[in-house]
């Protein structure tokens, strides 16, 4: 990620080269778990810490409540910040069902274990890559979700506040990874099968699951897509007629 999840700017290039690690670190320092401030934190100017904190506040890596560090250097911008990650994610929280968890903790409890990736790629980075050649394979997270999207920084979204363009990309990503997957499966089974030639028994298994790989529906592996598809408006026909120069109303005069 090169741009800022908060405004769009580009973050500090500095920043967006780190590895993990590093980013960890200063992450840490800013939550306040650690005292010391990292070297390579105390080396970019105000302003990129500026960007960086408004950055990791939309995306919930750190949080301008009651966190000293965060308020000097994001100022209300930073708790504007806060808000829309906490909105983002309280959604998703609440769509968890009451009749399957109960309270609203065993809520909360139960969305950080059902999606304990997505906690790190808050921290860390992207869930799946930018379009690639149409070689992306999105994570087995995404195949368990139903009401809302995961976007690729860990932020979930409702698909009736994504506009048209979003809802059609985020159709094909699944169209995308779904052939992807299928096909990696089956040059998996592929490999198998040749290694069972002393187990026919074995390989008529295979043989019958590569069957059923061949006729899985995307909305059986990814179920959210019927969804999204759901809210993408029709297109609008045009009469042709209409396309062509009209002088009627000068005639009326």
């Amino acid at each position: 990620m090169t741009n800022s999840e908060w405004n769009g700017m580009p973050l500090p290039p500095a920043w967006c080269m780190w590895p993990a690690p590093w980013k960890r670190e200063v992450i840490a320092y800013l939550q306040g778990n650690a005292d010391t401030i990292p070297q390579r934190w105390s080396e970019l100017t105000f302003r990129e810490k500026q960007l960086v904190v408004w950055h990791l506040c939309a995306v919930g890596s750190v949080s301008a409540k009651d966190n000293s560090r965060v308020r000097l250097l994001g100022g209300t911008t930073a708790f504007a910040a806060t808000y829309a990650a906490k909105t983002s994610k309280s959604h998703a929280m609440m769509d968890v069902e009451t009749s399957a968890f109960g309270s609203a903790r065993a809520q909360v409890l139960a969305y950080r274990d059902r999606h304990p990736n997505v906690l790190e790629a808050w921290r860390t980075a992207m869930l799946y890559p930018k379009p690639n050649g149409g070689k992306r394979v999105l994570p087995s997270v995404y195949t368990k979700l139903t009401t809302h999207w995961l976007r690729a920084n860990g932020v979930y979204q409702r698909p009736e506040r994504m506009n048209q363009g979003h809802l059609a990309n985020t159709i094909a990503l699944l169209n995308e990874s779904h052939v992807n997957l299928v096909d990696r499966m089956s040059d998996v089974l592929g490999r198998m099968h040749n290694h069972l030639s002393n187990r026919p028994d074995l390989q008529a298994k295979i043989v019958d699951l590569f069957h059923d790989l061949e006729i899985l529906q995307v909305d059986e592996l990814y179920p959210i897509v019927e969804f999204l598809a759901s809210h993408i408006e029709p297109e609008l026909e045009v009469n042709p007629a209409d396309l062509y120069e009209d002088d009627s109303w000068i005639r009326e005069f």
